[in-house]
């Protein structure tokens, strides 16, 4: 109390204990630091504030400040009672509000004391493990569609569920509010981006029979912010790139990079790229689950149109718990008429810590999954201007445990997929396109797992108690998908779509509006 400009004895020696000790300077009643009270000075790095006053006493002074600041740190002790000195006066420190100078400074040292940021969780705040030590990360919960409704339907099992912070300190979370369903299908969100974005595409003739081609994609909105703020080196663009070889016949190869490997096989090349509607789900549901991918492409073609090729696939989306997979994807054509195509697809796929696109690393992870998929597809031409394609598709899934995921036990789960697609041309004029599909999302029809929520912690053993249900991932809804789309040429530059989206019980996790789901979207769009 004696407004010098660093601590005195005792308070001098806090930063000498090597982080365990801390100064305690007083605030005043006006939130400022008392005149009275020493500065932080040399001992900047140990020194905070607390209020200098009570409500109950005239009186002033340190002695008022420094219980703040020693409740507080006995508040934090009794959360995790096995934390050290030093570990408790790290929360204290970095939980301070900053006053004065930014950083730490020599009069304000980190600032005024926090009791509430304090004793709230600090750093990754992860689910407790069997250990008692912090396991999967809470932020990273997104689930794939394909388990989507049989974990939501049990979200009630998530209300109370025992986290622990950076430092072990046990909190109560309601974890099934934080789950997100990883939803792959296009949407009207996928269509509304796509229509920002600008795509060029070109392509050099390298030889005869070797093609390297190049897109590029930018958001025009945001580069047209960006322009005009002069921050032109921030805006989002997208290169892909493809180096083919090969003619109509006869062998052929592909490296692609940075492209979506889906949109080689099934019915892709037989869809129009003006059909609108989603043609995700008529080409290889069990390919990935990232957006995009690298793939090295081999295949043979005849004269009468059959086609063999095997594709090497490797997708990750490059986020922290993201979704990394690898993956062989095998497809054989074959056109017993001119207006016959009938194939097989056979997939091996391997995705590291996610089960069908959810999180890796996350309190719902898995260490590892397995696929074997076969699928079935046709098309067929019902007229010059009208085409049928199908596809169908079904896996067998093999599922590595996470020991830090509250999912495991998993036994082998079947799952499939299904979708029609019907496109023409030509209905309203010469030029114009539609395009109408129905759809069941890749979805599990038999298998089970076993849910373990950590519920509760003797903070002085780290001993975690659980509560555990078996979840049967078959006896759920799953989604169905209608689509319908339109798209109009109005000359070389300009053309107008629509689009129209019903879908029924989406990811088979029921809304509260319903059972279904409704997008319609209209769009005008030109070139300059």
């Amino acid at each position: 109390n004696e407004g010098r400009k660093t601590p005195s004895f005792p308070a001098s020696l806090a930063r000498f204990l090597a982080g365990a000790g801390l100064a305690v300077g007083a605030l005043d009643r006006s939130g400022d630091i008392a005149h009275y009270s020493n500065r932080a000075g040399a001992a900047k790095d140990v020194y905070l504030l607390a209020p200098g006053f009570s409500r109950f006493s005239n009186h002033v002074g340190t002695s008022f400040a420094a219980p703040y600041v020693s409740g507080t740190a006995a508040s934090i002790l009794s959360q995790n009672p096995n934390l050290s000195a030093a570990q408790v006066s790290e929360i204290i420190l970095r939980t301070a509000i900053d006053m004065g100078a930014p950083g730490v400074d020599a009069i304000y040292g980190h600032g005024k004391l926090n009791r509430g940021a304090a004793l709230s969780a600090q750093g990754t705040v992860s689910v407790a493990s069997d250990s008692g030590s912090s396991g999967a990360a809470v932020a990273a919960i997104a689930i794939g569609g394909g388990i989507a409704a049989a974990i939501y339907s049990k979200k009630k099992n998530l209300e109370e569920t025992l986290v622990l912070d950076e430092y072990n300190r046990p909190y109560i979370v309601d974890l099934g509010e934080m789950i997100e369903v990883r939803d792959d299908s296009l949407g009207l969100d996928g269509l509304m981006q796509s229509l920002k974005r600008r795509t060029e595409y070109s392509d050099l003739a390298i030889t005869d029979e070797l093609t390297l081609g190049v897109w590029y994609g930018e958001d025009e909105l945001q580069r047209f912010e960006r322009e005009t703020t002069g921050q032109l080196d921030s805006y989002e663009q997208d290169w892909s790139l493809s180096l083919q070889q090969g003619g109509q016949t006869g062998a052929y190869y592909a490296l692609n990079m940075n492209l979506d490997p889906r949109q080689f096989f099934g019915a892709a090349d037989e869809i129009s790229p003006f059909a609108v509607f989603d043609r995700r789900s008529l080409t290889a549901p069990y390919a990935g689950f990232a957006a995009s991918g690298n793939m090295a492409l081999t295949g043979y073609r005849t004269d009468s149109g059959q086609d063999l090729r095997l594709g090497l696939i490797s997708m990750d989306d490059d986020k922290e718990y993201g979704v990394s997979s690898r993956s062989m994807l095998f497809e054989g054509i074959m056109r017993p008429h001119p207006r016959l195509k009938l194939g097989v697809q056979v997939s091996a796929l391997s995705e590291q810590g996610s089960l069908f696109g959810s999180s890796s690393g996350g309190a719902l992870s898995v260490d590892n999954a397995e696929t074997l998929a076969t699928g079935l597809l046709a098309g067929f031409k019902l007229t010059p201007r009208l085409s049928l394609q199908m596809l169908y598709s079904q896996g067998f899934t093999w599922v590595d445990d996470s020991n830090k995921s509250l999912l495991g036990d998993f036994s082998g789960l079947r799952s499939d997929s299904y979708a029609v697609g019907l496109q023409g041309r030509g209905m309203l004029t010469g030029s114009d396109s539609f395009g109408v599909s129905v759809s069941r999302p890749l979805h599990v029809n038999t298998g089970s797992l076993n849910m373990s929520v950590p519920g509760d912690i003797n903070v002085y053993t780290g001993d975690v108690s659980f509560d555990s249900e078996t979840i049967d991932l078959g006896g759920v809804q799953r989604e169905t998908d209608l689509e319908l789309g339109y798209h109009l040429p109005m000359g070389k530059q300009t053309g107008f779509a629509s689009y129209l989206r019903y879908r029924h019980d989406p990811t088979g996790v029921l809304s509260e509006s319903g059972n279904g789901r409704y997008g319609v979207m209209m769009s005008v769009s030109s070139r300059f």
